[in-house]
């Protein structure tokens, strides 16, 4: 981690001072251009810059709610980091092209390894309690449900570019494009339909931090209004169902999947008709990661999405019995 010279603090401190943060002991930078530890007289924070992208996307309203919603479930206890208000008493500045949230720190660490075996019903029982925490208290959204059609689309045909251009040994077969195309618009109607509220939508590894063997904090939060039960799919995705780079390939992990499904119900019970869809949910996670970009290897994202088309739906549903 590089650290910041004092000379460069007064750029910051325009920022900063939006919060009441301004004279900090000193700035470290986390990742490039992206994210920075605040030691400050006040205590320990993180200050995110994000690109605003288009209207479109709604990430400054997006963030705000995410903001208000993880202050909201630290000060209930659970395990999240919380977010500041600045000065004109909102959680998002915006500056020019990127937007600024600022947020406490947590000292926890990200690993994808499971080196104790309370870290993944950790993080299954953290998403069902955020989850259930929105169906029973006053915390409203204010945020219409998120079309994710159009965005997975065009993302798939910039897969379906890629194929035909990338030279591998390895790839997906050019029909499978039209066959998610197909597939994604079939079961997202019914999904949409479902139990909904503010999800993570990208629960794994780089954004749950543990200590000591347990989760510590969630960190991250850039909220989608999406059913509930898409969160478990992109966190089954990540946590049980990863790319092997020694195998070259990708695999369900069935003890680590049942472990996230059965720690997650331990907090919010599903309804029959989220278990009844939940195949639907995995393959639809799946499609969306892969439109997002390749991953890893060209075939290892299209890989999970045929992982998650072999899922056995009895399987599934005895999770939750």
């Amino acid at each position: 981690m590089n650290k910041m010279h004092e000379s460069n603090h007064t750029k910051w401190n325009a920022i900063l001072g939006d919060y009441d943060l301004a004279g900090p002991n000193c700035i470290t930078e986390l990742k490039p251009d992206t994210a920075w530890h605040i030691d400050h007289p006040s205590g320990q924070w993180v200050i995110a810059k994000r690109p605003i992208y288009d209207p479109g996307s709604r990430r400054v309203e997006r963030l705000e709610a995410a903001s208000h919603l993880m202050t909201e479930l630290h000060r209930a206890g659970q395990l999240w980091v919380h977010a500041k208000r600045n000065k004109d008493g909102r959680y998002i500045t915006v500056k020019d092209t990127s937007l600024y949230q600022v947020t406490s720190f947590d000292e926890g660490e990200n690993t994808w390894n499971l080196e104790t075996p309370e870290m993944l019903p950790d993080v299954g029982r953290a998403m069902g309690a955020y989850h259930r925490y929105q169906e029973t208290s006053s915390f409203d959204a204010q945020l219409a449900i998120h079309d994710f059609i159009g965005m997975t689309l065009n993302g798939l045909e910039n897969r379906r570019q890629e194929i035909l251009t990338i030279a591998a040994d390895r790839k997906p077969p050019i029909e499978a494009i039209d066959e998610a195309i197909n597939r994604f618009r079939a079961i997202t109607p019914a999904l949409m339909t479902l139990p909904s509220g503010l999800v993570h939508m990208d629960l794994g590894s780089g954004n749950a931090l543990f200590k000591n063997g347990r989760l510590s904090a969630i960190i991250d939060f850039e909220a989608f209004f999406a059913p509930f039960i898409l969160d478990i799919g992109i966190a089954g995705l990540y946590w049980a169902i990863p790319f092997d780079p020694e195998m070259s390939d990708t695999r369900v992990d069935p003890g680590r999947l049942k472990t996230l499904l059965e720690s997650y119900a331990e907090e919010r019970s599903l309804g029959q008709d989220e278990i009844l869809a939940l195949k639907d949910a995995f393959v639809w996670c799946a499609i969306r990661k892969w439109s997002q970009g390749m991953g890893s290897n060209p075939h290892s994202r299209y890989d999970a999405y045929r992982c998650c088309l072999d899922l056995d739906s009895d399987w599934l549903e005895s999770c939750f019995a």
